[in-house]
This record gives structure tokens, sequence and C-alpha cells, in this order.
């Protein structure tokens, strides 16, 4: 709401659902901006943002058994509605047996770098879901000291970090003596030549902002036969 505006809050509930709407008098969004604002990476403000935040935030209602209603129009404003069930004791749940996003290889130990958290959460979320072995680490040095202590099957980097980067990380990783696959992510704006490609030694590189269903395709080129 550049001009100012309001923004108004109200819950309700029923025998089995709670329910949060929020709604604000703003600019309103398009179809096509509703239809992409869960995708992990989009955002309308790529200046300020990394895309992440309704993605983590749909991740976690969703997980809740909720789900997030969106109505909108462009010079109307936006409402959000959390719908949420109601359960009054614990239930256990086993683990979806479906693969996530279309992951097929199964049981690998896997790195994600990054120094972004909410990039770490979504795909400590995505490997978590397919059945896999996850560790994050929000730094290159760090990344460093947990493929020295343990053995990794695949390492997904981040390029730019602060301090160690990705390219420090790829190459202490080459010289250990097993050598997990590693897929790079680089930002849109960063662009490697032939021979920085070349001497990463990495199994595939990804460009951010990418959507999960291209990074499961890579994934399950590297193990198909696992």
């Amino acid at each position: 709401m550049p001009e100012g505006g309001r923004i108004s809050l109200s819950t309700w509930s029923n025998e089995d659902r709670a329910f949060v709407k929020i709604s604000d008098t703003g600019m309103g969004m398009s179809e096509e901006v509703k239809n992409k604002m869960f995708d992990p990476f989009f955002t309308t403000r790529r200046l300020q943002r990394i895309g992440l935040g309704m993605g983590v935030a749909n991740s976690i209602i969703t997980r809740h058994g909720g789900k997030i209603e969106v109505e909108s129009e462009e010079g109307t404003g936006t409402s959000i509605t959390l719908n949420l069930p109601v359960k009054s004791e614990i239930e256990q749940q086993e683990p979806a047996a479906a693969p996530a996003w279309g992951l097929m290889a199964k049981g690998l130990r896997v790195l994600v770098v990054d120094d972004k958290e909410e990039m770490c959460n979504i795909l400590d979320t995505f490997f978590s879901r397919a059945g896999h072995i996850v560790k994050v680490a929000g730094n290159g040095a760090e990344a460093i000291e947990s493929a020295k202590r343990e053995d990794f099957d695949l390492v997904i980097c981040d390029l730019t970090m602060p301090g160690v980067t990705g390219y420090d990380v790829i190459m202490a990783l080459n010289k250990l003596g097993k050598v997990p696959k590693i897929g790079l992510a680089t930002g849109s704006g960063e662009k490697l030549t032939s021979i920085e490609e070349s001497a990463l030694k990495v199994d595939f590189i990804i460009n951010k902002p990418f959507r999960l269903l291209e990074l499961a395709s890579k994934v399950n080129a590297l193990f198909n036969d696992v």
C-alpha cells in the first residue's frame, strides 16, 4: 500500500476448523501473480526479496493440514485466509510414500549449503519429504567442516556467500577421498565462463530462480540407478 491504506484482521472457527483472515486495501494482484505467488523464488520485487516467504508460509500451513486461500483483484486489495484444522489430540502420521515434487532417488545423504535461511528450509523440506537425510550449512566454512566429518551423496551449494564462497566449498569437496555429486546454484545475475565451469568440477549448474521440478530432474539424472 504505497500511498497508505487499511489492514484488517479477523478470526472465527467452527467445530473442526479455525480461520484467520488478513485483508488490505492495497493494489491487489493479477491472476498471473496469484497463480505464481507460492512458487519458490517468485517475487514481484526482485531487487528487494528472493521470493521464498510465501512458499515457506504455504509449506508450514500445509504440513499442519491447512491451506491458504487468496482473494485479490488489481485495484481492489487482497484478502488472505488461513484455514487450519482444530485437533483435540496430537495425531501421529506416517510419512507420505509418494516422492516429493517428482524426486525419485531414495535414501541419499544430502548437504544443502546456502547463506539464506529460507532457501535452506525449502530444500531441507524438499529432500526430507522424499526420504533423504538432510543437513544444512548456513556458510561455506561450516559446509567444509561437515563434509570432512561426514560422507554425503549429494551437495547443493550456493555460489555467492560471504567469506568462504561456493567456489571454495566446491574446491574442498573435490579434494575429499569420496567426492559427492555436486549441484551448484547460481543467481540470475551471476555469469560463469566456460573456464570457471570446468574448474569447478560440478555435476550440474542450476540458475536461481529455479523450480523444484527442475532440481528434481537434475538429481534424478544423477541417481537414476539408485
